[in-house]
């Protein structure tokens, strides 16, 4: 079975999945993929050719990439039209090494327009302030530019209509980690 972890940035899709991981589950991170890929010689090389400046020393400067995508709707096409297929393929060779049940974390899974590739699909959720303070908190960005990746991706009403399963994640820690135990305990029932 595939079961994608989605929801916005800032929301605790990694928190979850470090719970499924103390349940011993079978993870995968888009966003793990993502930074594996942009090490790569040939994709470093697309990234050049496609944004003049963001590549330095033979490296992606991860933050000035976000400023070129983030500020301008047709470089984040540009952007998704080179990593999704690679992310994705990247994730089906993953799986296909993995018995049982496997998590993939997917950040834009609508956006990909992946949710088709999964049986079941766990959205969580946040608020936007929470989102935002934690947002802030972890990566040392502007709240200007904070609020602009989060405009970036699909509402959280949209996710939900593809969502078998929502994880409300506005409480504390203990809170996330029994509602993650009920639905993988519920999987197995």
């Amino acid at each position: 079975m595939l079961i994608a972890v989605t929801g916005g940035v800032g929301s605790g899709k990694t928190a979850v999945m470090e719970i499924l991981k103390s349940f011993g589950a079978n993870i995968i991170s888009a966003d793990e993929i993502n930074r594996d890929i942009m090490t790569r010689p040939d994709y470093i090389e697309k990234i050049d050719k496609l944004f003049k400046g963001v590549v330095k020393n033979g490296v992606i400067d991860r933050v000035e990439l976000g400023k070129k995508v983030f500020y301008d709707a047709k470089a984040m096409e540009k952007l998704n039209e080179v990593a999704h297929p690679e992310i994705i393929e990247e994730i089906t060779k993953r799986v296909k090494k993995i018995k049982g049940t496997v998590f993939i974390e997917v950040p834009l899974l609508v956006e990909t327009n992946m949710q088709d590739m999964f049986d079941k699909i766990w959205l969580v959720k946040a608020g936007k302030e929470l989102r935002l303070k934690r947002i802030l908190m972890r990566d040392s960005i502007s709240e200007e530019y904070a609020k602009r990746i989060m405009a970036s991706q699909v509402t959280d009403k949209i996710r939900e209509k593809y969502a078998t399963d929502i994880i409300e994640n506005n409480g504390d820690e203990i809170a996330l980690y029994h509602r993650v135990e009920e639905l993988y305990k519920s999987l197995y029932e």
